[in-house]
């Protein structure tokens, strides 16, 4: 590895991160065994994020041996670097007018090490995370049922046809408008602010697909906030590892510059087929 070459920064969702430490196969145990030389090395870093580590936390009630390996799996891999969560890297693009660098994107070692050391000592901490994010999405879904069911009966027919007609054709626009709403009178272009672009690149790709395209046929999921936050954490990722259909369907309709998925299986053969 080239001097002061930064490594690559890897993400997963919250199953295949589970699935690849539980080591089901000898595809995912040789995967793992690679990964781990890789970080070693410095060529590889995986990212943890605060929607892994949280959901992480829901295994703690029915497999705390699992749970436990696997923060501190993604803690040894993560470097003992946890990312910034969404609305901290938000602000700071928007301050900085700019991607955030590597130094930037993360929160300060001790402080990290102090929360992972916390939840694996005190699993009633772990119980706790489980219980607020179980609350999120619970009220999340209700308001975003809410929200949806308020936009069908309101809309116009012949607006609505129009609106899924120029999202197929080119969803970019769109995106744009969004994002640039959010940033009021500012003069900063939206794809130079990966976290904004990427988050409401799935999130007006996901009502597309939920709320408009897909009415009668697809549902709200209480999880679906969550995919998002995976999507855009990866924002700065060279992938995301996932095999979540839902979050692939969805992902699959957002725009470049978008996030690279990768189905477990598959990043498992590409990084054992690397020397």
């Amino acid at each position: 590895m080239a001097k002061n070459q930064k490594p690559d920064l890897l993400s997963f969702d919250t199953n295949a991160w589970s699935y690849l430490v539980r080591q089901e196969s000898m595809l995912r145990r040789q995967a793992l065994l690679r990964l781990r030389r890789e970080v070693h090395v410095g060529r590889i870093q995986v990212a943890m994020s605060h929607p892994l580590v949280s959901e992480l936390c829901g295994l703690a009630a029915n497999d705390r041996g699992t749970w436990r390996k696997a923060l501190r799996e993604l803690v040894v891999l993560g470097r003992g670097r946890l990312l910034h969560e969404r609305a901290v890297r938000w602000t700071l693009e928007k301050k900085l007018r700019r991607p955030l660098r590597r130094s930037e994107m993360f929160r300060v070692k001790l402080s990290v090490g102090r929360m992972f050391h916390a939840l694996t000592s005190d699993p009633n901490l772990a119980n706790a995370e489980v219980a607020r994010i179980k609350g999120i999405k619970e009220a999340w879904g209700e308001k975003e049922n809410e929200r949806r069911d308020a936009v069908r009966a309101e809309s116009d027919p012949e607006k609505k046809k129009r609106w899924n007609q120029e999202f197929r054709a080119n969803p970019k626009p769109k995106i744009l408008d969004w994002c640039r709403d959010n940033l009021k009178a500012e003069q900063i272009d939206p794809e130079s602010l990966p976290t904004l672009w990427h988050y409401f690149s799935y999130h007006l790709a996901r009502i597309y697909l939920v709320g408009t395209e897909g009415e009668g046929r697809s549902r709200i999921q209480e999880n679906d906030f969550m995919d998002r936050d995976h999507y855009a954490d990866a924002c700065y990722s060279n992938a995301l590892v996932t095999d979540d259909r839902g979050l692939h369907r969805v992902a699959a309709l957002c725009p470049e510059p978008k996030v690279k998925l990768l189905k477990l299986d598959d990043w498992a053969a590409s990084i054992l087929s690397k020397r």
